[in-house]
C-alpha cells in the first residue's frame, strides 16, 4: 500500500511537471544527444517538453546512470506551494514494501 501511494505521488508530480515545461510548438522527435567524451562519455538529450535526460554508460558494472533534470523543487516554489518539494523528497525516500530506506 505504501509503495502504491509513493508511486501515485510521483506519477502526479510528473503529470503536473510536464505541462509546465511544454511549449506551444508541435512536438518533434528527440534530437540526437549532445555528447561529452571526457572524462567519461555523457549523453545529454533535450526532450520536446523541456525535460533534460542525461545518460552515462557504466561498463564496469554493465549498467547506466540516468539523470532527469526537471527544473522543479524548492528553488521554484512560491508562497502558494511552499514545502511541496521537501514533502515529496521525504515521501520518495521513506522506503517501500520491497526496498528499505537504507536500500534506496
Amino acid at each position: 500500500m505504501r509503495s502504491t501511494a509513493v508511486f501515485l505521488v510521483c506519477l502526479a508530480l510528473l503529470a503536473v511537471a510536464g505541462p509546465v515545461h511544454a511549449s506551444a510548438r508541435p512536438r518533434a522527435a528527440v534530437p540526437p544527444p549532445e555528447v561529452q567524451e571526457e572524462p567519461f562519455p555523457l549523453y545529454r538529450y533535450a526532450l520536446p517538453n523541456g525535460l533534460a535526460v542525461w545518460v552515462q554508460p557504466r561498463p564496469e558494472s554493465q549498467s547506466v546512470t540516468a539523470l532527469l533534470v526537471v527544473h522543479a523543487g524548492s528553488r521554484y516554489e512560491d508562497s502558494t506551494n511552499n514545502g511541496v518539494a521537501h514533502f515529496v523528497e521525504h515521501m520518495v525516500f521513506t522506503g517501500t514494501d520491497r526496498w528499505t530506506e537504507e536500500q534506496l
